[in-house]
């Protein structure tokens, strides 16, 4: 199988330690570091903490993933940048760290489903989540299970990201 047959799908029918990950690009780490921050984002609204994102827009982003908004999450930016950041997230796919899903019949980008591999290394390098939040909104994805079986701390355990944002190292 290869990457590019690679979707949120059959992601727990890979065995993700034989693919060879380079480490992500700048842009990439901080998109995989949001993904982390999103999906603990969703635990919270589950749970009624959040009244913007309403059941509608749940369900899709059980099924197809995380929406993929760099405006959002990095402020608004030049067409170059916009640019730079699709690429990011085209090389994160080709490294084996998410599964983009695209709109139908254009290349438009509009979802991402982070890979283990890439939750892993969102985990090892975010400053501070709150685990169980995040258990309990992967329990609840439809791609969710393949993450929940990778690189996990004790439960009660905080291990690295915030609500606050995402973090930012160095220019980019």
């Amino acid at each position: 199988m290869t990457h590019a047959e690679l979707t949120p799908w059959n992601l727990g029918y890979v065995h993700w330690t034989n693919l060879a990950l380079r480490e992500p690009t700048q842009r990439g780490g901080r998109i995989l570091q949001r993904l982390l921050i999103e999906i603990e984002r969703l635990a919270v609204a589950r749970d009624g903490g959040m009244t913007c994102i309403g059941p509608t827009e749940l369900r899709e982003i059980a099924e197809r993933g995380i929406p993929y908004r760099p405006r959002d999450w990095f402020g608004s930016a030049t067409v170059a940048e916009r640019k730079a950041w699709s690429r990011a997230a085209q090389r994160l796919e080709a490294d084996g760290h998410v599964c983009r899903t695209l709109e139908r019949h254009r290349q438009r980008v509009t979802h991402l489903v982070p890979t283990p591999a890439g939750f892993a290394w969102a985990l090892a390098a975010a400053p501070k989540v709150n685990a169980q939040r995040l258990r309990d909104a992967l329990h609840r994805m439809h791609w969710g299970q393949p993450l929940l079986e990778h690189g996990w701390p004790e439960p009660g355990e905080e291990t690295h990201a915030t609500d606050s944002g995402p973090p930012v190292h160095g220019s980019v």
